[in-house]
């Protein structure tokens, strides 16, 4: 942390940023923010204090505070809270760049500090904490493209509208329409999709006639194209020495051996032969 003197980064004026694994019960006392903070969830369960009330947190939520309110932090008994967190403030540069305007106005009128991560937050957030720590010559500028990455997919989650019907697709035979977006959606949330009937619940109909449609169109399976997105991130995500019990995490298995059996199931070689393979 650096309240006292922030890093003048590009656009942005920088406060803190860390990993806290908190203990059982930790309580973070109520404070005022300084600067703009961004939080997100990696485990456990817990509420945060934020637009004069509590909200319950858990894992891939992400949490917004707005400088000038009260924050505070309380970590369950049993199963207490790690998370991610940068401090940050927009300098008067950034506020000349219209997207990066619009998106300070969405911490300054901020109303539901709380949503579900749907576009890999955690990877931005890692990319962000390597570069402060390598602090290489060209790393301040890739801090700052990172940091602008996460506040644009941010912002477009709190503004995203999932709210489309599907049926006149159905109806009309326009199948191309909805695999795309079933396409999207996958692509968008494959981290999170623990259930092939998740996919199934969120468009409103049965899994084994999207499915066909799916395969009649595309020529794969759902189950196919949902893996082939999951294990090709895993991949990625091993190549840039992500731990393989952080990999399951972020890819939403409940232990690193459901991950490796799944893993060694699709490649038909466990992670850790992979990684030392690689």
């Amino acid at each position: 942390m650096f309240f006292n003197s922030p890093e003048k980064i590009e656009e942005f004026n920088l406060y803190q940023i860390g990993d806290l694994s908190c203990d059982k019960g930790y309580y973070g006392a109520k404070h005022d923010q300084i600067c703009h903070e961004i939080s997100f969830i990696v485990s456990g369960t817990g509420k945060f204090y934020g637009c004069g009330k509590y909200y319950p947190v858990e894992r891939n939520m992400i949490f917004l505070n707005k400088k000038g309110e009260i924050h505070e932090i309380l970590s369950d008994d049993s199963n207490p809270l790690r998370f991610l967190y940068i401090g940050f403030l927009f300098d008067e540069h950034a506020r000349k760049d219209a997207l990066l305007f619009e998106i300070s106005e969405l911490f300054n009128n901020l109303e539901n500090p709380v949503i579900a991560d749907t576009n890999d937050i955690y990877s931005v957030f890692m990319k962000i904490t390597n570069e402060f720590i390598m602090r290489s010559p060209t790393g301040d500028y890739l801090i700052s493209l990172y940091l602008k990455q996460m506040l644009v997919l941010i912002y477009r989650s709190f503004y995203a509208h999932n709210t489309k019907k599907y049926q006149d697709y159905y109806d009309t035979g326009n199948y191309k329409e909805i695999i795309h977006n079933i396409m999207v959606y996958i692509d968008s949330n494959f981290n999170y999709i623990t259930n092939l009937s998740d996919i199934s619940k969120y468009f409103g109909y049965s899994y084994g006639y999207l499915s066909q449609i799916f395969t009649k169109i595309t020529g794969k399976t759902l189950k196919d194209y949902l893996y082939e997105k999951k294990f090709g991130h895993a991949v990625g995500l091993l190549k840039n020495n992500i731990s393989i019990t952080d990999i399951a995490e972020i890819l939403g298995y409940n232990s690193i051996h459901a991950f490796s059996r799944a893993f060694k199931k699709y490649f038909s070689i466990s992670p850790k032969e992979y990684k030392k393979h690689m």
